[in-house]
């Protein structure tokens, strides 16, 4: 299949959604900007979702963007650019050889390399769990589309690679490559936490800014002091938490993810 862009532009895309639009979950919505007419079609169309109270919830929000989980990557890759001018933001229908189907189709017919161990996952992979899909942006973090929490398009953390404070944790089941998004430049192949990471023991290192501690304390999931941040450690030994590759820092005697750290 054709490569629409890399991985990286992929995640930029979503940041700048999350970021700089006004956006909201409604079913079956692929970036359009909210309009009766568009809510009174869908409606027709999903009358278990639109339901007289969702109706009059989303008729407060007339001109926000209307997303649902994998309407937004395929709103993306169907060309969607926030342009309020157009139906759909921009976006044009199962073009680009990018096809109508759902969450769990998306994940089962078309993303490979599909895996349960998000030690190995990388930035722009698709995530999964039964009926819903977001997109992983790095350290151990995605964007997903979700009526949960902020009821937008939204930053969470992915549970399995530990809580991150600040953040809801959402309980992704799998990752896989999206066959329209080219992983294989510079930051296709940034571990965020598995065992290929190139840190070893001994080396010294520094923590990324929004690090969270690992390891098996109630420390864990709490965010790095920024003190802490840009200092100097010496990695002591390294072990696998829940999927996610940690080090042992010597200075501080902590854990923290790997995906967090940076050779000095």
């Amino acid at each position: 299949m054709a490569k629409l862009m890399t991985n990286t532009e992929l995640v930029r895309r979503l940041q700048d959604i999350a970021d700089n639009y006004d956006t909201v979950y409604a079913y079956g919505v692929f970036g359009a900007p909210l309009t009766a007419g568009i809510l009174s079609a869908k409606q027709k169309q999903y009358s278990w979702f639109y339901t007289p109270a969702k109706m009059a919830e989303l008729n407060k929000r007339m001109g926000a963007f209307g997303f649902d989980c994998v309407n937004l990557v395929k709103g993306i890759l169907w060309g969607w650019h926030g342009d309020k001018s157009k139906t759909y933001g921009g976006a044009v229908y199962a073009t680009n050889g990018v096809p109508d189907t759902n969450a769990n189709g998306m994940m089962a017919n078309y993303c490979t390399n599909q895996s349960t161990d998000f030690s190995n996952v990388l930035i722009g992979e698709a995530l999964w769990l039964d009926g819903h899909f977001g997109v992983y942006i790095g350290n151990g973090k995605a964007i997903e589309c979700t009526p949960s929490w902020k009821n937008k398009v939204q930053v969470t953390a992915v549970s399995k690679m530990g809580a991150i404070s600040g953040l809801p944790s959402q309980s992704w089941v799998k990752h896989g490559k999206l066959p329209w998004i080219d992983y294989t430049g510079s930051n296709g192949t940034v571990n965020n936490g598995g065992a290929a990471s190139t840190i070893g023991n001994g080396d010294t290192v520094t923590i990324k800014a929004g690090a969270v501690y690992g390891g098996l304390t109630t420390a864990r999931g709490k965010a790095v002091p920024p003190p802490y941040i840009g200092q100097k450690y010496t990695v002591k030994k390294q072990q696998k938490n829940n999927g996610v590759q940690e080090a042992l820092l010597q200075e501080i005697n902590s854990w923290v993810a790997v995906a967090y750290l940076t050779k000095a």
